[in-house]
């Protein structure tokens, strides 16, 4: 296997072979024969010589704004070993320029999840709403944007508007459990309980004509309703009397 392997080598380098190829078959080697330093070495000369390579492709990979060829650069020098000493500023570099990147990735997800609240605010969308701006904090707005950016000014106004949203949905459904409790109440002729919740209506100011007809028409329904009780229990009353003062009569 060694000998397939120093042929390997033998040709790439006659061939003037790129670099990476010549540096995997000495690793290779070296895993075949770790006890011969002469594989290390030459690894060692390769990977200095590399490192020279990856810094001038670094400078025109970040001129160019290059992300794709960044990244793979910054991988080849931190995700794998290396006989070779690294220099750490060319990895720092590498990692911050790629920082910048992802900051601007972040930002770019930020603008567009506003605009997509403000549309869905627009639409009184409230669920979108709600939806976008969790998605919104995790973003973490304020540390790409000053307080006083027009962004996060917006931030805050759909923010206030989401809270009155929440409220006014709040009140209304507490008015729709009132309202259904108050027809309840009309179906069962229950005039006090009817009083009760138009009062709790009238407090909110969300009571309705409609509402104050129906109150009025129990209250007349229960009126006339206790009117003809005093009247069955007055002829009822005027009835008995008129029996025993028969009876009497008779008895007599």
């Amino acid at each position: 296997a060694i000998d397939v392997l120093l042929r390997q080598y033998r040709l790439l380098a006659l061939g003037r072979a790129p670099l990476e190829q010549r540096m995997q078959i000495l690793q290779q080697l070296i895993q075949k024969d770790p006890g011969n330093p002469l594989w290390q070495n030459s690894l060692r000369e390769f990977e200095l010589e590399r490192i020279k390579q990856i810094k001038e492709s670094a400078d025109a990979a970040i001129y160019e704004k290059d992300r794709s060829a960044i990244e793979a650069l910054y991988a080849e020098l931190t995700q794998q070993s290396w006989y070779a000493e690294v220099p750490q500023d060319l990895v720092q570099r590498l990692y911050g320029v790629l920082q910048q990147f992802q900051a601007g990735d972040v930002i770019l997800l930020i603008r567009q999840t506003v605009d997509m609240m403000s549309t869905a605010r627009e639409n009184s969308d409230v669920s979108s709403v709600r939806s976008l701006f969790q998605t919104l904090q995790s973003y973490n707005p304020t540390a790409y944007f000053p307080a006083v950016d027009p962004l996060i000014v917006t931030i805050g106004e759909i923010k206030n508007w989401l809270s009155q949203a929440d409220a006014d949905g709040k009140a209304q459904r507490k008015k729709d459990e009132l309202d259904r409790r108050f027809m309840q109440a009309i179906d069962k002729t229950d005039l006090e309980l009817s009083e009760k919740l138009v009062r709790r209506l009238e407090q909110a100011g969300s009571v309705s004509d409609v509402q104050k007809k129906q109150l009025m028409r129990l209250r007349q329904q229960v009126a006339a309703g206790k009117k003809r009780k005093t009247m069955f229990i007055v002829l009822g009353t005027v009835g008995i009397i008129a029996l025993a003062v028969t009876l009497v009569i008779i008895m007599l």
